[in-house]
């Protein structure tokens, strides 16, 4: 941990409610719950158990839903006015990896334009994290839906955020119409509301009074003598031993008498709690508490529970079940046989229907996929079903402790994914399954994926094999308690004992707020002042065409302080000197911003650990160090402001081009100085953003009816690119004899020279496994920052013509196949060319350079 960073984050943290109380408004408020599965996916999809039987998820099992709650600011009641949006919506954080700029990810995306279209200020929490990334490949949406998001970089991040945004505005107007999408999930707009929460620490469950880590299951060690070792994989369970030991495990296990799993089988049936799972302590490591930090909060009819959990979204959909006004629809998990029976590949098992019948309703295209594993063993198909849908209830009891990590031999006994348990005359109009809030339990998969299948997201549960129904019912009970429900929490005796973990926890909290005072304090007295004076060391260009980059580089101040902030502002009106300026672009997604650090002469590897295989040591340049204790090291800055046409159209307020106009830098931040800190701030001289002139005309010729044609370009050949989004993907060259990939009629540029070294100027192509191009696609994740569009249509062309005596007309040109041909022949001794701004397409871009001339005879 790092102290400074603790004091840093607090003291925002604090800074910030102390803004918010002080700006109250009264409000209305109205939330709603909507369909969404534009830019999600499963994060790992089916898989199979260790059984042989169906197990993981679909991709496209996510809730699939986003939330936001309005609040709009009644200070004048006749005229209300957007002043928050809370927005509900799980995603694993898997965008921009590493990237090495000061930037925001989808978050800030999101934010900058619903902030912008709406008015208001944008909250985002999380729902489903632990089940839920950025789609890529083909998981839900097919290769001309372009939705690779998975590492897709910032400019695939601001394609996810147009989707989402504009999935949030039909929700908002919804939310404004009082019309709801799912009238269970929907709470009118109202000014009078109870405003109610409860914050409680619960023991961990009695079974597993610790927070574990890597969760080994016990099949592989009673099937094929394979031991897994907690720890040495962190977080996953380590196997790799094993290979070294099955030259002698096989000739063991074959010349055993007797089987390991029938052993097993036969020391449960006579009542010995054999565990099917066992893990190593992780407090400290993951955990910072042993004791589970739960909270819930009430708005009116709206519910928001607070799990301290990257969530899965069988918990997510079972929580909004539990406490919505509807009996009976309970949400117990995902079940592939419900697809197999639908297929007619299995018995129907009416005690299943109605579940299956609500799964099918949520998830229809699940039901096209393939179903993985096996279905041939029917008893190993009820033991999974039975892992799914039993009632959990009755795992925490006192008398049953021994046995909770140790599955009956008869799926009729089976404690599964959830409690049975529903609050409809307690329930809420809409309910908010919110994760990772408060201290962190790791990922918690419902029982059957912690039984079925070791894997990352399992060995990082905390809380056992039943962690996801341990949260979810004391979150249900707590959310029904705010509503009047008489309803007690699972009895467990470690409860008021974990309250003094509490108090340790908050004495520690406390002890390290103050050490990292006094640190942080001590630490600001030892450092030099930084070297140089805050300047501009490069102005950007003074003009600028589309498809490129404004770029200024400046001496600015340490990024411990904070980094700068850069925003680019567009003159409306009146001079350079003393016009009205209007912000045009800001450090969430449009002005990037990269420091150079202290560089490093080298990197020391790591020796082979279990941990990490590409850890290294950096040595810094002795004499930049050296600088630096001197007080002369220069912190160098450079901002980067692409301008070009976006591929996105509906951008609210916003032209999918960047304006033409009159821009500039400004700066402001602050800078250790001999005996404080400094704030400084400095404005670049202003540049122009001018259309880009690279169209082309070529092949001019005569027809033989005396007209003239041409064709406009330029029109891109592609023979090499990057075989995948990652950054290492390799390369992927065009076979000899096979043809270019066309790209037309105008081919925009992707790229751009001079910018931030984070720049990639080559194309991907995603091939999906087949040689049709039909489906193949391309993309430019690197190219640049912003999603540039690829091409443009032809939207004036004008053919000049000079008559023998020197007298000039125009006539327009029409398209004709890939030509643009002259509506008339042209005169005999008549020279015809397309000038300088000839060709205009749809955004104003056009040719630079007037095409070759010619006369007909």
């Amino acid at each position: 941990m790092d102290l400074r960073f603790y004091d840093y984050m607090a003291t925002q943290m604090r800074d910030a409610l102390i803004e918010a109380v002080a700006t109250m408004k009264p409000v209305r408020m109205g939330g709603i719950t909507v369909h969404s599965n534009d830019v999600t996916s499963h994060t790992y999809g089916p898989k199979v158990g260790q059984d042989g039987t169906p197990a993981g998820q679909p991709y496209d099992y996510t809730t699939q839903q986003i939330s936001v709650v309005r609040f709009d600011d009644v200070s004048d009641p006749a005229q209300p006015k957007p002043l928050a949006n809370w927005v509900i919506f799980g995603v694993h954080p898997e965008w921009v990896w590493g990237e090495e700029i000061i930037n925001g990810d989808i978050t800030h995306a999101v934010m900058r334009m619903l902030d912008r279209e709406t008015g208001a200020v944008t909250l985002w929490s999380q729902r489903e994290t632990g089940a839920s990334g950025p789609h890529k490949d083909t998981r839900v949406h097919p290769p001309e839906a372009r939705r690779e998001f998975q590492e897709s970089n910032f400019s695939g991040y601001d394609r996810a955020a147009r989707l989402l945004v504009d999935t949030l505005k039909q929700a908002l107007a919804r939310i404004e119409q009082n019309r709801p999408e799912d009238p269970s999930q929907f709470a009118p707009l109202t000014t009078h509301f109870r405003v109610d929460a409860v914050s409680q620490r619960f023991a961990p469950p009695f079974t597993r009074p610790y927070p574990g880590v890597s969760n080994c299951n016990t099949d592989p060690l009673f099937t094929d003598l394979r031991l897994g070792l907690p720890i040495l994989g962190f977080p996953d369970c380590f196997y790799d031993h094993n290979e070294v030991l099955t030259p002698l495990t096989e000739p063991l296990l074959a010349a055993l008498p007797y089987s390991p799993t029938a052993l097993r089988d036969q020391l449960i049936a006579a009542g010995v709690p054999v565990p099917h799972s066992y893990s190593a302590t992780s407090l400290t490591a993951v955990e910072e508490t042993a004791a589970v930090h739960l909270q819930v909060f009430r708005l009116g009819d709206i519910v928001a529970t607070f799990c301290p959990c990257e969530q899965f979204t069988s918990q997510a959909l079972n929580l909004a079940s539990r406490l919505d006004r509807v009996a009976g629809n309970l949400w117990t998990g995902w079940d592939w046989m419900c697809v197999a029976e639908e297929r007619g590949l299995i018995e129907r098992d009416q005690r299943y229907a109605a579940h299956c019948a609500r799964q099918k309703a949520r998830y229809p295209a699940a039901f096209d996929q393939p179903i993985p594993g096996s279905l041939a063993d029917p008893a190993k198909l009820a033991r999974a079903r039975a892992q799914i849908h039993n009632d959990a209830a009755g795992w925490e009891a006192i008398d049953y402790a021994l046995y909770a990590e140790s599955e009956p031999l008869d799926p009729a006994l089976i404690k599964g994914n959830f409690t049975h348990e529903e609050f409809p005359a307690h329930g809420y109009g809409l309910v908010l399954a919110i994760g990772m809030a408060n201290d962190y339990w790791g990922y918690v998969p419902e029982y059957r994926e912690y039984r079925a299948h070791d894997h990352y997201r399992k060995a990082l549960n905390g809380l056992g094999p039943h962690g996801a129904d341990y949260l979810a019912t004391r979150l249900a009970r707590l959310a029904a308690r705010l509503n009047g429900a008489d309803v007690a929490m699972p009895f467990n005796p470690l409860d008021e004992v974990y309250q003094a973990e509490s108090a340790r926890a908050e004495s520690l909290a406390r002890t390290l707020g103050e050490l990292a005072r006094t640190y942080t304090a001590l630490y600001d007295v030892s450092i030099p002042p930084d070297g140089g004076v805050p300047a501009i060391t490069a102005q950007p260009a003074p003009t600028v065409p589309r498809f490129s980059a404004a770029v200024l580089d400046f001496i600015g101040g340490t990024p411990y302080l904070g980094a700068p902030v850069v925003r680019v502002e567009r003159l409306l009106s009146g001079s350079v000197d003393d016009g009205v300026w209007e912000t045009y672009g800001t450090q969430e997604g449009e002005v990037q911003l990269q420091v150079r650090f202290i560089e490093a002469l080298g990197t020391l590897p790591l020796p082979p650990n279990p941990f990490a295989s590409d850890i290294g040591v950096a040595f810094p340049d002795p004499a930049q160090l050296l600088a630096w204790r001197a007080g002369q090291f220069e912190w160098r800055w450079r901002a980067s402001f692409e301008v070009f046409i976006s591929e996105l159209h509906d951008l609210g307020a916003r032209p999918p081009a960047t304006p033409l106009g009159t821009y500039r830098f400004v700066v402001e931040g602050h800078k250790r100085g001999l005996v404080g800190i400094e704030h400084y701030r400095l404005v670049s001289t202003p540049f122009e953003v001018v259309p880009w002139g690279g169209i082309t005309v070529e092949d001019l010729r005569l027809e033989a009816d005396g007209r003239v044609s041409a064709r406009i370009g330029p029109v891109g050949e592609h023979r090499s690119f990057r075989n995948g989004m990652s950054t290492d993907a390799g390369t992927y060259e065009v076979p000899a004899g096979e043809p270019a990939y066309r790209i037309g009629p105008i081919d925009y540029p992707d790229s751009y020279d001079g910018g931030l070294n984070w720049i990639d100027p080559r194309r991907v192509l995603l091939r999906y496994g087949t040689d049709d191009r039909r489906v193949h696609q391309q993309y430019c994740n690197r190219c640049s920052f912003r999603p540039w569009a690829d091409t443009a249509q032809v939207r004036t062309a004008t053919l000049t013509v000079r008559r023998a005596d020197g007298s000039v007309y125009t006539q327009p040109l029409h398209a004709q196949g890939d030509r643009w041909v002259s509506l008339v022949p042209i005169a005999r001794g008549e020279t015809a060319f397309v000038a300088a701004g000839g060709i205009v397409d749809e955004y104003g871009e056009f040719n630079a350079a007037a095409s070759a001339a010619l006369t007909r005879p």
